[in-house]
């Protein structure tokens, strides 16, 4: 998640923490949509919570870290 915040705020002018909290909660979104459908089940809980709050600070440290390796 860091990873994809960091590749996406590189391509960014600026604001890389924003595209980085964006990147995360995509992430995040598709891993639970993804795993709803493989077990036939919803699977919000305190986990999936916590999975968000991650992705998104993940997402927004890789943003900022990003921003400033330009090419």
């Amino acid at each position: 998640m860091a990873i994809s915040g960091f590749d996406t705020a590189r391509l960014c002018e600026k604001k890389g923490w924003l595209w980085g909290i964006v990147s995360g909660l995509v992430y995040a979104v598709l891993l639970i949509l993804v795993s709803t459908l493989i077990f036939n089940r919803s699977i919000f809980n305190s986990q999936t919570f916590i999975i968000i709050i991650l992705a998104i600070a993940s997402g927004g440290f890789g943003g900022t870290i990003g921003i400033n390796f330009k090419k």
